[in-house]
């Protein structure tokens, strides 16, 4: 595992931080079966205060997931390999009056499915496939006040809109009105 970070100051009242965090592992049992996966997320944020009551934060992100199963003997041996890549987006205001904290906002997240994989090994009877996936776009509005009437109360309520569009080929199947 492995992770890094870089912060800087850009004036009084703005930073910027960059962070890596890479992290895996592999797993055997026997000859029988075996796991191995990798995560990998970068992102890059960005505050500032616009003034004593209203500050902003933006980050935009990258994140890749990996994953293996494999069967390492036998006439099965082979290896079924997932990924999924993504980018994201996010925008918030942060607006503090006394005893209140509202914050508003968007964010998107870009998914990249990437194609399933089965390979085999050594001399197994396994046929190579790829298995296209989908791939899609999720956005989001929020808004939500955190109120503190005194010093060991808050209250918090707030609203999110969530949207998924896919993108690329489709296929949909609809099913005959009256039939089980």
């Amino acid at each position: 595992d492995g992770y890094a970070a870089i912060s800087a100051r850009l004036g009084p009242t703005t930073s910027l931080d960059v962070n890596v965090l890479s992290t895996g592992d592999r797993f055997n049992f026997s000859d029988d079966f075996g796991y191995k996966w990798l995560s990998t997320v970068t992102s890059m944020n960005f505050k500032t205060f616009l003034s004593k009551t209203v500050s902003a934060y933006a980050l935009v992100g990258y994140g890749r997931f990996v994953n293996e199963f494999f069967d390492p003997s036998g006439p099965d041996a082979s290896t079924l390999t997932n990924e999924i890549r993504y980018q994201q987006g996010k925008f918030n205001i942060l607006y503090t009056p006394e005893s209140h904290a509202i914050t508003a906002g968007v964010e998107a997240i870009n998914y990249n499915n990437q194609p399933e994989k089965t390979r085999p090994l050594k001399n197994s009877g396994i046929i190579p496939v790829n298995i296209q996936k989908d791939k899609g776009l999720e956005y989001a509005v929020y808004v939500e006040d955190e109120w503190s009437p005194a010093d060991k109360i808050s209250v918090s309520a707030g609203l999110r809109a969530s949207f998924f569009a896919q993108l690329g080929p489709d296929t949909t199947f609809l099913y005959t009105a009256g039939s089980p």
